[in-house]
């Protein structure tokens, strides 16, 4: 089967005004450079693949770098010299084993397309949600939103795939990000 590719992304920052204010985790003195810097995360689906990265985005504010999404104008010398920096929305990556029939089903309602659909949540959310608790937990990064479990009695599959920004990389998007 062709491996396909889900990319997906969500802000962390659950700021209730008691904690720093945040848009995902803080680093010091360094910060990741998106998929450069991606951890692969495990899964139950043998051959498929989960990776996930922060984007280093950011202008400059006087001496600091401060973070501002989708903008990467800052001295990235400053990196170093800088105590807390911002990382941004979680960004991700799915790479699964499926074939056209179980692409076209996850875009139409079905049930075929509600299983396939059921394990790519799955995929995504197991290894994220325990590599958010790691960040909140071990690494001090309390004021982190915990990774949204999916309960379907609430909301219906294509909801949860929204919800996570999940959407299918194009052949084009492959290629381009390839070379």
């Amino acid at each position: 089967m062709p491996l396909r590719s889900f990319r997906f992304g969500m802000f962390l920052d659950g700021y209730d005004g008691n904690s720093p204010q945040s848009y995902g985790p803080k680093f010091h003195r360094w910060l990741p450079d998106g998929e450069e810097d991606a951890i692969a995360l495990p899964t139950d689906d043998a051959g498929w693949c989960v990776r996930v990265w922060f984007k280093r985005e950011g202008k400059m504010e006087g001496a600091f770098i401060k973070y501002a999404r989708g903008e990467t104008a800052f001295d990235s010398s400053t990196i170093e010299k800088q105590g807390s920096l911002n990382g941004g929305p979680l960004r991700g990556q799915l790479d699964a084993d499926l074939d056209d029939e179980d692409i076209t089903a996850i875009q139409a309602p079905s049930e075929h397309g509600e299983r396939v659909a059921r394990r790519i949540i799955q995929a995504i959310d197991t290894p994220v949600s325990s590599f958010v608790e790691i960040l909140r937990t071990n690494y001090g990064q309390y004021w982190l939103t915990p990774w949204p479990s999916w309960d379907s009695r609430i909301h219906s599959v294509q909801a949860a795939l929204s919800f996570r920004g999940v959407r299918l990389v194009s052949e084009n998007e492959q290629l381009t990000e390839s070379s």
